[in-house]
């Protein structure tokens, strides 16, 4: 059961490596007991130990080590070449490991008093020894050169890298395939070519330069299987099987490049491990190029481009999208990421090399100054839409907008439609940049859109002795501008024209309407005279009702 889940989960990039195999574990061991066994036979019944223990090691290595090695590499190549390439890293560095072990059976107690009498016996006349090697140096001598012939068949030339580079090249396809489809299909309803062939082409051309025998004949059917298999989609798909790609797969995700930063470490560490000290820095170069042709050139560029064309082919009478800001700042992200990788994991690799590292550093900077250029010019066409989207609407206002008679005041009050869109539009700039940009990209970009807009000023004609221009005083009355502006938007050179468009709002103020005059307080009434308190009436003396009685008669 550990074995298949081994083999199961070897193909798989996102699963780790494996470090152990249950086979080559269990031969090793064997060997190592059974060494401890013979050395102290040899040592007793030999009179040149050492000598029978190289015999011994060397059939050891010969025929039980790469029988065994030969069945687990062609087993892991029929697999993947990644499964391969995991399984030659994990015999290597396994079998190294039982080499020093061997090695540390020198300066044991038997074979180092066997070197220590040899030692004696070769001292020459005069106290001088002889400096012919010993056991033990032979020995160390005879294990390398064991291990070496093991891995010759693979690692000889350019045999490893041809497989390193091919490997890379299917892994970041398959990572990039629902990208790639659906930027090729933008630019196929645009009558473009098709990207992902493109970029396809161009990670082979690059594995090509290194290996001649790397094909591209069958990469994307073999990314398409491969995502297929990986990604855990199961929904999405035609009925000829084929991945239909979503908007959501053509953004830029930090998940997507943290996944082929993550498998060319992988690949790094098996450089390491598989290449000599002379080899390792021109390798280490080929992978990098690799790498920038995969996250540099194939996602973060395509995207800017696409994010380009978007904003070329958009309707002029339409807002910008600002929300393409958002793709200079995965961009920002990427790079950033992406750069301290290279600086940290890849160039100290080629510290033995001054001339291969000054190429990397030449080669690195060219293609961030290539990214840099596509996000400069993003952000230029970004800002140019939206200067021709305000100078749209403001050119909207009509001429008497800004010279009103003083009856249309009232009718006009302070706001225009004119002004209310072009202070909506700043707003959402705003929000969208300080969202997505940061440092001297925001500083320029809002100078940029600041100081042009600035100028749009003069192509009005103003009066501002009896009226006064409705467009300036939208600053004032506005709460998210003027000065509150001014503050959001930093200071500078931008600050300055803020503070003069705010001078300019100040006197083209319109006019306060007339007040109109107080009036005189009515007089107080006069106070009419108490009248003076009537007497009180006499009161008339009353007589009981009598019945019946004679003074009623």
């Amino acid at each position: 059961p550990e074995d298949e889940q081994l083999w199961s989960s070897l193909p798989d990039p996102d699963e780790p490596p494996p470090v152990t195999e249950t086979g080559l574990l269990n031969l090793y061991q064997a060997i190592r007991t059974t060494m401890a066994e013979e050395v102290k036979i040899v040592e007793h019944v030999f009179p040149n130990p050492g000598t029978v223990i190289q015999i011994f090691l060397r059939r050891v290595f010969n025929q039980s080590i790469q029988q065994y090695l030969e069945a687990l590499l062609n087993r892991a190549a029929a697999v993947s070449a990644l499964a391969f390439l995991r399984v030659l890293k994990l015999a290597h560095s396994q079998t190294a490991s039982l080499v020093e072990f061997l090695k540390s059976y020198d300066p044991s107690t038997s074979l180092f008093r066997y070197s220590e009498n040899r030692s004696t016996n070769n001292t020459k006349p005069g106290g001088a020894t002889s400096s012919a090697p010993g056991p033990s140096i032979a020995l160390s001598m005879m294990l390398d050169g064991a291990m070496e012939e093991l891995f010759v068949p693979y690692t000889e030339g350019q045999r490893y890298m041809e497989r390193e580079l091919k490997s890379l090249n299917e892994l970041f396809v398959m990572n990039l395939y629902p990208f790639g489809k659906w930027h090729e299909s933008l630019a196929r309803t645009k009558g473009g070519g098709g990207f992902f062939d493109r970029f396809k082409n161009q990670l082979t051309n690059t594995a090509a330069a290194t290996s001649a025998a790397t094909g591209n004949a069958t990469t994307t059917a073999q990314a398409a299987q491969a995502f297929i298999k990986y990604s855990g989609i199961t929904t999405g798909f035609n009925k000829e099987g084929e991945y239909q790609p979503v908007e959501e797969d053509g953004k830029l995700k930090m998940s997507v490049a943290g996944k082929m930063l993550k498998w060319h470490a992988e690949s790094i560490g098996r450089c390491v491990e598989l290449s000599t000290q002379g080899d390792l820095p021109k390798n280490v170069f080929s992978l990098m190029r690799i790498l920038s042709d995969a996250i540099g050139r194939g996602y973060a560029e395509t995207a800017l481009e696409t994010a380009q064309n978007k904003l070329e082919s958009r309707d002029p009478k339409l807002e910008p999208e600002y929300s393409i800001l958002s793709i200079a700042r995965q961009v920002e992200l990427i790079c950033h990421l992406w750069q301290q990788y290279v600086s940290v994991a890849i160039l100290p690799l080629a510290s033995s090399s001054i001339v291969v590292r000054r190429e990397m550093s030449i080669f690195n900077n060219q293609v961030i100054a290539r990214i840099e250029a596509l996000t400069s010019g993003l952000l230029q066409k970004l800002a140019d839409n939206t200067l021709k989207w305000l100078t749209t609407q403001l050119g909207k206002q009509k001429k008497l907008d800004f010279k009103p008679r003083n009856d249309d005041i009232l009718s006009m009050g302070n706001n225009t439609d004119a002004c209310h869109s072009c202070c909506v539009t700043l707003n959402r700039l705003y929000d969208a940049a300080k969202e997505n940009l940061s440092g001297s990209n925001l500083e320029s970009f809002f100078t940029e859109i600041g100081v042009k807009f600035h100028s749009d000023w003069g192509t009005f004609s103003i009066s501002g002795m009896e009226s006064g221009g409705t467009v300036p005083d939208q600053m004032e009355t506005t709460p998210e501008t003027g000065t509150k502006f001014m503050e959001r938007f930093g200071s500078g050179r931008l600050g300055a024209i803020m503070k003069d468009l705010e001078g300019r709002a100040e006197d083209l103020r319109l006019p306060s309407l007339p007040t109109m005059p107080t009036m005189p307080a009515m007089p107080a009434m006069p106070t009419m005279p108490t009248m003076p308190t009537m007497p009180a009436m006499p009161t008339i003396a009353t007589r009981p009702f009598g019945l019946g009685g004679k003074g009623d008669q």
